[in-house]
């Protein structure tokens, strides 16, 4: 005869998605550098793990000619506005150790470099990105709706001028930052940040987020992009939940 405590589990059990049970992603490895080359070898440091999102931001003083090789670049992930922004991504094959980015001209660009677990095999959901060719020191995303699930959200902001850099603060709507870079040689000066938010898609809520290119003395941004994607975080793998011997939906084992 089932306990009570056991009874309340069982139902509970029925009820609640098998998907709500897989732990959310979390960021396992980042990496951010410069280049002033045309083609650019950004080393992660690491050694990418199989089954693990990569995603690769940059902002350079120039358009890219290309796509590195097995990167998705999702719609709204390019934005060309007197310096260029992309957002590639991969599932990774396991054992990449660097990513190389080809822009039209040996010049200054920025990059950061992350890497996620728990997302789906096919975990692309939905993106949009802006740009803004007047000047300021903050700028936002433009706002995504994802579609209903779990849901990994990356937002990046670049920017581009003749000033500092000293880094992006102070993300909006709940983003935390994962990482930044620019570069501060001569000429025109990029700056990239990447902050993150885990959010329950329902297919109607939007989501954007923005922050602050900060420089010495204040000084603003001539161009800056904005862009946000989605991703599926990977349902059921969660860990046992047992009680008495009952093992709940989605659960490993006991």
């Amino acid at each position: 005869m089932l306990r009570p405590i056991c009874k309340l589990l069982l139902i509970l059990a029925l009820l609640w998605p098998a998907s709500s049970w897989g732990a959310d992603p979390t960021r396992t490895n980042v990496a951010t550098g410069t280049g002033s080359t045309a083609t650019t070898n950004a080393s992660f440091g690491f050694t990418a793990t199989a089954g693990r999102l990569l995603v690769v931001a940059v902002a350079a003083d120039d358009y890219k000619t290309g796509d590195p090789s097995g990167y998705t670049l999702s719609t709204g992930m390019s934005q060309q506005v007197n310096h260029g922004a992309y957002v590639w991504w991969k599932i990774a094959s396991g054992g990449e150790t660097s990513v190389s980015y080809t822009i039209g001209s040996a010049t200054n660009s920025a990059w950061a470099v992350t890497e996620w677990d728990n997302v789906d095999a096919a975990p692309y959901d939905t993106s949009a990105g802006q740009n803004d060719t007047s000047s300021g020191t903050s700028y936002t995303t433009p706002a995504i709706t994802p579609s209903t699930g779990r849901r990994l959200l990356l937002a990046v902001i670049g920017a581009s001028g003749t000033v500092t850099w000293t880094g992006t603060s102070a993300w909006t709507n709940s983003f935390t930052e994962q990482a930044e870079s620019f570069q501060n040689v001569s000429g025109t000066r990029d700056i990239v940040g990447v902050a993150s938010r885990i959010v329950d898609g329902d297919g109607s809520t939007t989501f954007s987020s923005g922050a602050n290119t900060d420089a010495s003395g204040g000084n603003p941004w001539d161009t800056a992009t904005g862009q946000i994607i989605a991703f599926k975080v990977a349902t059921g793998g969660g860990g046992a939940a047992c009680t008495g011997g009952l093992m709940l939906r989605g659960a490993g084992g006991c």
